[in-house]
């Protein structure tokens, strides 16, 4: 079984964009990533003191069920280089995180769908929106779109590199 994930990627230690490119051809190892976002520029989350991160979102496929594919990411960011001793919202080389998957709804301590942060973060949601604005992360009628247009989340997210 094929699933469709949206992943959100993100860094914010240089080269940012580097571990960004490598953290695409790891995933097309384990999937195919069909469909980019812009890469976004955005004030840090949680921890302000800390470099801005550039963040995308990318629809991606695999034949893996959400709970191998966590286990895949993790490996794929300790060998690109982030450590298990990041603090939580803290600077990071990469970050993999499943923002949804089909429409699957996931609620353990280690594995959340769709991911529980995503209505209050606008470096997922404006990415999002621009590869699937009326995509319904909670299956209910909010869809994307919706989300971003009531966001509380003010912080600057704006289009650093839009092909890439």
């Amino acid at each position: 079984m094929k699933y469709k994930y949206y992943l959100g990627l993100g860094s914010n230690i240089e080269p940012r964009f580097e571990f960004l490119k490598k953290a695409i051809i790891e995933l097309n190892k384990i999937g195919n990533i069909a469909k980019k976002s812009a890469i976004y520029d955005s004030i840090p989350w949680g921890n302000k003191q800390q470099n801005n991160f550039i963040n995308a979102v990318v629809r991606f496929y695999s034949d893996l069920n959400p709970f191998h594919l966590l286990s895949y990411v993790k490996e794929i960011e300790k060998k690109i280089g982030r450590n298990s001793h990041n603090e939580i919202w803290g600077p990071r080389e990469i970050d993999i995180d499943i923002l949804f998957a089909d429409n699957i709804c996931i609620s353990k301590d280690y594995l959340t769908i769709p991911h529980k942060y995503f209505k209050q973060r606008n470096f997922v949601l404006k990415p999002m929106a621009e590869l699937n604005s009326i995509y319904k992360p909670e299956n209910n009628e909010n869809d994307v779109e919706y989300y971003l247009e009531h966001s509380i989340d003010n912080s600057f997210v704006n289009i650093s590199i839009k092909n890439w």
